[in-house]
């Protein structure tokens, strides 16, 4: 069974901590608000998958139709060794609806940085390659000064041995 619950981090304490010298014009790819309009918070919803081709259909359909504007939305895709067609239709996804969002960055390797016996094997080097896969998000969270972040990971069989 797929999980499909999102992990939500507020970032404002994690935004307390980051270089307070930016200058407003650094935020010029943000939307701003016209007189009377009041604009949502900003969002990077981050997307870590591996061997998951046969629930993403789903998954993107899913959040295509959710009722948020998408240019306050930013994304963030990662995916790598991969043994399906993960990595393709996230590529395709990210190709039909860029212009949609307030960006798209996408980022797929087949670099081995673990030694894994299979699709379910959690490894040490596993487990540290998630967590610093989730920092690198944090990162580009920080960067574009969004309120929230949103993680969907679709690795969801934890096994350690």
């Amino acid at each position: 069974m797929i999980r499909f619950g999102w992990l939500v981090f507020a970032l404002g304490f994690a935004l307390s901590n980051s270089d307070d010298s930016t200058k407003a014009s650094d935020l010029s790819h943000i939307s701003k608000p016209t007189k009377g309009q009041d604009l949502k918070p900003t969002v990077l919803a981050v997307f870590l998958a591996r061997n998951k081709a046969h629930a993403l259909p789903f998954f993107l359909g899913y959040f295509e139709r959710l009722d948020y504007p998408k240019d306050r939305i930013f994304i963030w895709i990662h995916t790598d060794h991969n043994e399906d067609e993960t990595a393709r239709l996230l590529e395709e996804w990210r190709d039909g609806v860029a212009s949609l969002y307030q960006r798209i960055d996408f980022i797929s390797s087949s670099d081995v940085v673990y030694d894994a016996l299979g699709v379910s094997d959690w490894t040490t080097e596993r487990f540290e390659h998630l967590l610093r896969l989730r920092e690198r998000a944090l990162v580009a969270a920080r960067e574009r000064h969004v309120d929230y972040v949103l993680v969907r990971e679709f690795d969801y069989e934890h096994r350690r041995r």
